[in-house]
């Protein structure tokens, strides 16, 4: 599979001064640009990078050049990837646009925005992406780097991630998404590996860990009601930074008290963590419904359903891949003389070590050397969920503070990045 590295061009003086700068000739990076352009061929350096791809524009072709240098490639010109034509509009000042009629447009309904005299969002859109797979069809199983602006790089990804048009700028939106995705990691993390800590480290039976599920489950009910209430007075920000901060708390016990964690205890991680759940499912869930237009509230549900979704998936196999690793780290140290052939790959995997016929085979010994490992490596995978939240939780302070009642324009706002 080719890898795309889609990177947008350095600062320059031009788009500072809040104007768009489109197909404007001349425009150059400035020395912060320069300095810019220097790192990143700095840190990808020791990356095979095969070619070089960019916009014809100066300020991409700047940023390109030190990386093309250093590689010793050519910089191959794609029209494709070349900034929006805004038409009229270029060279305009962003606060004066912001006055006319078609400023709505663009805002509300991006995909049918056609720029006076330039092009429309959906050709841009078309053209960067048979540009790109022009690029991935030359380089099939090669690492390229792209050169191009900001809005053709955003209008990519949102094709590739299968995004409406006018459901990929507004800010609202995007907070939200980001938002929920980082909570389902938190639940769905912890709905898959508490069981494994009560059931390996602390010895409970499979029914007595299940109870615990059901606080994470009830608590997530509880937190949704919760958050009903709380949005019409204090808004979407106070209750997503709340449920995030919570998701925190509730995998910060795991992090700092770690083995000595009693059920109790991961009763009431349970507890925070499901509470902050629905506080952030459905916080985010009513803001990206108020953030989009009445004819697009069914897609953006759903999108931020399959958000969700991807999030959990991808926390429970993030979160897997760390303490399969630390697991295995932990058992290369693990005398192996007195132990039943085939047993030590056996314990490689850690739901065998709940199996009462296997935890039989193991020497007693040798037993709670086996515990300590799997409470390593859980407090690892622990540890990365708890970053994983931390990173929600900043998040959360970019979405609006408003209420659904009173979403303003402010919060759905299309961010011209050149």
């Amino acid at each position: 599979m080719t890898q795309l590295l889609l990177i947008r061009h350095g600062e320059n003086e031009y788009t500072r001064s809040g104007k768009l700068a489109g197909w404007t000739p001349g425009v150059h990076l400035n020395e912060v640009g320069q300095k810019q352009a220097e790192a990143l061929a700095e840190r990808l350096k020791p990356a095979p990078i095969t070619a070089i791809y960019s916009s014809p524009l100066e300020r991409a072709r700047e940023t390109a050049a030190p990386l093309a240098k250093a590689k010793g490639l050519k910089i191959e010109i794609s029209t494709g990837l070349g900034e929006v034509r805004y038409g009229h509009w270029t060279g305009k000042s962003l606060k004066r646009l912001a006055r006319t009629k078609l400023w709505q447009v663009v805002q509300q309904h991006p995909s049918v925005m056609e720029f006076p005299e330039g092009e429309s969002l959906w050709n841009v859109q078309a053209r960067v992406v048979e540009a790109i797979e022009q690029i991935v069809h030359a380089h099939p199983k090669e690492l390229v780097a792209a050169f191009s602006h900001g809005d053709i790089i955003k209008l990519a990804v949102a094709y590739y991630l299968g995004m409406p048009l006018d459901l990929f700028h507004p800010r609202l939106f995007k907070a939200s998404a980001a938002v929920a995705t980082l909570a389902a990691m938190g639940v769905f993390g912890a709905v898959s590996y508490l069981p494994l800590y009560l059931q390996g480290v602390r010895g409970l039976t499979a029914s007595r860990a299940g109870m615990v599920l059901l606080f994470v489950s009830l608590a997530w009910t509880t937190g949704s009601l919760i958050a009903g209430q709380a949005l019409n007075r204090i808004g979407y920000r106070s209750v997503a930074i709340t449920g995030m901060a919570l998701l925190a708390a509730g995998y910060s016990f795991f992090v700092f008290i770690n083995s000595e964690l009693s059920v109790i205890w991961v009763a009431a991680s349970g507890v925070l963590i499901g509470t902050g759940m629905g506080l952030a499912n459905l916080t985010t869930l009513v803001a990206v419904q108020n953030a989009v237009p009445q004819q697009r509230i069914g897609v953006a549900t759903s999108t931020v359903m399959l958000f969700r979704t991807f999030g959990g998936a991808f926390a429970v196999s993030l979160m897997g891949t760390v303490l399969l690793n630390r697991m295995q780290s932990g058992l290369s140290h693990l005398p192996t003389i007195g132990l039943a052939p085939g047993l030590h790959a056996k314990l490689a995997d850690p739901q065998n070590v709940l199996l009462p016929a296997t935890r039989a085979e193991i020497p007693a010994e040798l037993l709670p050397k086996m515990v300590e490992i799997l409470g390593d490596a859980l407090w690892c995978a622990f540890l990365t969920g708890l970053l994983l939240m931390l990173a929600g939780l900043v998040i959360s302070f970019w979405i609006s503070s408003s209420t659904p009642g009173a979403t303003s324009p402010s919060d759905n706002a299309l961010e011209f990045s050149d």
